[in-house]
């Protein structure tokens, strides 16, 4: 005889031979975005902003300050003795230096000046609008924007205080180790130059090894040599001329 097969009553269960414990599960939410114990960064260091008047250059040893010559405070007899000082130290380092600004009070005194690194400023695009920019010409500039910079500043009694202090510079070196910095000639070389430029037999050669050797220190280039040879043989040529001319002119 066919089955009769029952879809509409429900099979019994299938009795479970093992009963498992019934686990309470809680719900945890982690929050991702806070970071764990052991890896919190450290807070963050906020440095006050400075005065310009108070602000002084970095110093990795500050042990060292006492050594430099030019620190924040620094006394000095003269504006020039103070510029001499921060040039000298800088070209230890291979930077040129040169006066940036002078301030002068009501009566013209020099109330302050600025010694400024030789790269300080930016130079400012002189093309024409009509030129292509594959066609400007490619010049060449020291400039870079660097900002070192040193301001001594009168004070009341005469002498000069070194009020602010920034020696970090944005470029390397200028001058090469072992190279030297051309310096403005002196009054006594000078002197010693137009002592011999007169004699046509002394060349700048020759020039060259007198000034080495009586300014070991102080080393003119080629061209400050040339420059005050002109300079004294044209003066003398003037002296000449005022009197009436040399015996070829009479």
């Amino acid at each position: 005889s066919a089955a009769i097969i029952d879809l509409c009553t429900p099979s019994p269960a299938a009795p479970s031979s093992v009963q498992r414990p019934k686990r309470e599960i809680k719900d945890e939410v982690i929050d991702l975005t806070l970071s764990l114990p052991h890896h919190k960064p450290p807070p963050e260091r906020r440095v006050p902003l400075q005065s310009l008047a108070n602000s002084v250059g970095p110093n990795p040893d500050p042990s060292l300050a006492t050594l430099d010559p030019v620190r924040l405070g620094s006394y000095f007899a003269s504006f020039e003795l103070g510029r001499d000082t921060v040039f000298a130290r800088e070209a230890e380092l291979g930077h040129i230096w040169r006066i940036g600004q002078t301030k002068r009070g009501s009566d013209s005194a020099i109330r302050r000046i600025t010694p400024r690194c030789n790269h300080y400023g930016r130079t400012d695009s002189g093309h024409r609008p009509d030129i292509d920019p594959s066609d400007y010409r490619e010049g060449r500039t020291n400039r870079t924007g660097c900002m070192a910079h040193v301001n001594p500043a009168a004070v009341v009694g005469g002498g000069v205080y070194v009020t602010v202090i920034d020696f970090e510079h944005y470029h390397p070196r200028e001058v090469p180790i072992g190279g030297d910095i051309p310096r403005p000639p002196t009054s006594e070389q000078r002197q010693l130059v137009k002592q011999y430029a007169a004699t046509s037999n002394f060349t700048r050669t020759h020039l060259s090894h007198i000034l080495a050797s009586r300014f070991s220190d102080h080393i003119l280039e080629s061209r400050q040599i040339s420059n005050l040879t002109n300079a004294c043989r044209k003066e003398g040529r003037d002296e000449v001329d005022s009197f009436g001319g040399d015996f070829g002119a009479v």
